[in-house]
């Protein structure tokens, strides 16, 4: 199988600083960043300096001190123990704390990656009432750990605390289902390097969201930049809307209910200002059926003992239908394009849960249509327990299915992401940019 080199975690600008005509500032408390690092037995002394160099040149981009909008950075090391090696709120001057982490002591080892994972988690428990704001954990590793289910056990933990786990496997020997198990985001979360060198070189390719931002604009052009970095501030000024294209989302409210459907909403909300579409819709129940209720009915003063338990059943919309209508709407809308004379892209965003949603043949079928037709689509799947076919899930989405599906473990945390991370999700806001980079 091709690895990837390496994604990119966000496209979020690490420090946004004014340019010229418009400020950017932060509110919220800014992010605290924890790398755990392999120290084992299995890494080579001068790899695990390399690791070092790539941290300390990815910490070179951050605005390092103990403001509210200013990052702290915390390292963790572990082979047969894991070891504090920089506390969170340690260093607050930039050059001291990449002095610190080319200090780091090499330790050789067995891979006890649960004892890191659990020390990353005492660690974010101190501050989880400091007017805290995002949490991401940095987990570089080259082997198998040496408990996988207490290490698997420790992530979940993690990940309930609302961490930002990512995973990044260096080598041949690490078990990419592991990795998986340790991220907080399987499918996006985990990145995979074919050496220690390569890791090394590409500190610039990595942008972490580090706050809460608020636009504070002077003219209508405003700018964004970092050192090496340009982008434009994503406002509704900003973003260049496409009439022609549009995107259809869609979920059962039958099976997932009221509250889960209240935060699809919310999640659909704070994703729409990113997106570069100039239509969108949101279908959840394909069809109101009549007569679902029974009047109130005598019972012992019915004569025909045949009609006394004649409850009225009717036929209630599923996914199969809500995915049917999507696809009719989509439809509608390139009919529409094409007495226009225009042509765009039509995207479909499907939300399902394990523990709720049935995959049916049928099913299967309308969304083999849907994509025939031309729809792009994204699966978000959402739930701590796992599909019991995941191939079949990956032939639903568009293909390659990794750029075309995302996943959390509960809808909070879903909503989470898309609140302090919003692009995470850029390829379902802007069908024409990739999710990868380098």
């Amino acid at each position: 199988m091709c690895r990837p080199a390496i994604l990119m975690f966000t496209s979020c600008l690490l420090m946004v600083t004014a340019q010229g005509q418009s400020t950017k500032r932060c509110f919220g408390r800014a992010a605290d960043i924890i790398f755990v690092l392999d120290s084992s037995t299995s890494i080579w002394i001068e790899d695990f300096k390399r690791q070092l160099r790539f941290v300390r040149n990815l910490v070179n981009t951050f605005d390092i001190g103990t403001g509210r909008s200013q990052v702290r950075v915390g390292a963790i090391t572990f082979s047969d123990e894991a070891h504090l090696e920089i506390a969170l709120d340690r260093h607050t001057y930039r050059t001291e704390l990449e002095d610190a982490i080319l200090r780091i002591p090499y330790r050789s080892g067995v891979t006890n990656t649960a004892a890191a994972l659990s020390m990353a988690r005492s660690q974010v428990g101190r501050y989880l009432h400091d007017e805290s704001g995002l949490f991401v954990a940095v987990v570089i590793t080259d082997g198998l750990s040496q408990l996988p289910y207490e290490t698997k056990k420790e992530a979940e933990a993690l990940h309930d605390l609302g961490v930002h786990v990512y995973a990044i496997g260096v080598g041949e020997n690490y078990d990419v289902e592991e990795l998986k198990s340790i991220a907080s985001d399987p499918v996006n979360n985990v990145f995979e390097v074919s050496s220690y060198t390569v890791l090394e070189n590409i500190a610039e390719h990595f942008n972490v969201k580090t706050c809460e931002e608020e636009i504070v604009p002077t003219t209508p052009k405003t700018t964004t930049t970092t050192t090496t970095t340009t982008t434009t501030v994503p406002t509704e000024q900003a973003i260049q809307r496409d009439e022609a294209s549009s995107v259809s989302y869609g979920f059962d409210l039958a099976s997932l209910g009221t509250y889960r459907a209240h935060l699809i909403h919310q999640f659909i909300n704070t994703l729409l200002p990113y997106t570069i579409y100039g239509h969108y819709g949101v279908v959840s129940y394909a069809f109101c059926p009549t007569g679902l209720n029974q009047p109130i009915t005598s019972i012992t003063n019915e004569t025909d003992e045949n009609n006394v338990y004649n409850v009225t059943q009717q036929s209630i919309p599923g996914l199969v239908d809500v995915v049917r209508q999507m696809r009719n709407n989509l439809n509608d809308q390139r009919l529409h394009n094409a007495q226009n004379g225009r042509r765009g892209s039509q995207v479909g965003v499907l939300f399902l849960e394990p523990s709720l949603t049935t995959v049916t043949p049928e099913l299967e079928a309308e969304i083999a249509k849907m994509k025939e037709d031309g729809t792009k689509l994204f699966l978000v799947t959402v739930g701590r327990n796992s599909w019991s076919h995941p191939e079949t899930l990956y032939s639903m989405s568009s293909q390659p299915y990794i750029n075309y599906m995302y996943n959390a473990r509960t809808y909070e945390q879903l909503l989470y992401r898309a609140r302090h991370s919003p692009y995470q999700f850029m390829a379902m806001c802007n069908p024409y940019t990739s999710r990868y980079y380098g």
